[in-house]
């Protein structure tokens, strides 16, 4: 069967206290979430967000490191759609 697996970033990110994502953490953002989604059950959607945890400074260097250590610690929420499960936090897939 076909699916579509699809990673989301929204601009602008800005958090409360003004700080804004660059357009490579946007494209990373996007990249990460197709691959959450690719291995969490593809045929969805999701997109990170940065969560005022999140040190925005660091973000790309974290990102490579890997999504589900920034999740755990709250520095990242994810929402969306795989496989018929709503995302709303970490904890939603498995």
């Amino acid at each position: 069967p076909l699916t579509c697996s699809v990673g989301l970033s929204q601009y602008p990110v800005t958090r409360d206290d003004g700080a804004q994502l660059s357009w490579e953490s946007m494209i990373e953002l996007a990249d990460q979430a197709l691959y959450y989604v690719k291995t969490h059950g593809r045929d969805g959607w999701a997109a990170f967000r940065p969560t005022p945890r999140t040190r925005i400074d660091r973000l790309l260097a974290d990102l490579q490191q890997g999504v589900e250590p920034m999740l755990e610690a709250g520095d990242l929420r994810v929402i969306g759609e795989i496989a018929g499960n709503r995302l709303e936090d970490a904890t939603a897939v498995g």
